[in-house]
């Protein structure tokens, strides 16, 4: 098995280790599997001034702070120590789409997603990482998760060009970790079909 399958398996042996230790019923919580991918993406996607970076800083845009909550675990286990790529990790989480400045990652759920496209342009060129929860229209979304219904999972999307152009870079085994890659050339062609 290639070295790149084992670090996936030890991802999902950790998550269940994980759960295992703090109680949580033997099926995994929907919660904790997308706050286990956001704290993988922090791992494997790098910011442009993340060098320069005192405190790592997440915003939770929901009106439900599940997936805060379970992230926070996450953090506070002994292995992380509440940092993040050797920084301290500070954890924000709001009701209202407003304020983002300063942050360096941006997770909006599900019932915000009529506001994404307002965020999307609010937020170009902040190096910002934007992710979003089962939203549409590709031209906005850079890791978007998915619900999995036949297998009632959650997986997630990557917009590599509108993370190229956020200056975000990221390691090529992301998607090893049960994403895929939009389809451009379909992005391409529902624009043009849009437009003209």
């Amino acid at each position: 098995m290639s070295k790149l399958k084992n670090t996936y398996f030890l991802f999902l042996f950790g998550i269940v280790i994980f759960l295992s230790i703090n109680s949580v019923s033997a099926q995994i919580k929907t919660e904790t599997l997308k706050a286990a991918f956001l704290y993988h993406f922090t791992q494997n996607i790098t910011l442009r001034n993340e060098y320069s970076i005192s405190t790592y800083k997440i915003c939770f845009l929901s009106p439900d702070s599940a997936v805060y909550r379970e992230f926070m675990k996450i953090l506070n286990t002994e292995k992380i120590k509440n940092k993040i790529n050797g920084k301290p990790a500070e954890l924000i989480c709001k009701t209202k789409p407003t304020g983002f400045s300063g942050i360096q990652m941006l997770y909006i759920d599900k019932s915000y997603n009529d506001y994404i496209e307002s965020i999307a342009d609010l937020i170009q060129g902040e190096n910002i990482l934007l992710v979003t929860d089962q939203y549409a229209d590709a031209k906005y979304i850079m890791l978007n998760f998915l619900y999995e219904k036949n297998q009632q999972t959650i997986s997630f999307e990557m917009n590599k060009a509108n993370l190229i152009v956020e200056n975000l870079a990221f390691k090529p085994d992301i998607l090893l970790l049960g994403g895929k890659e939009i389809d451009i050339r379909d992005l391409y062609e529902n624009t043009k079909k849009n437009v003209g």
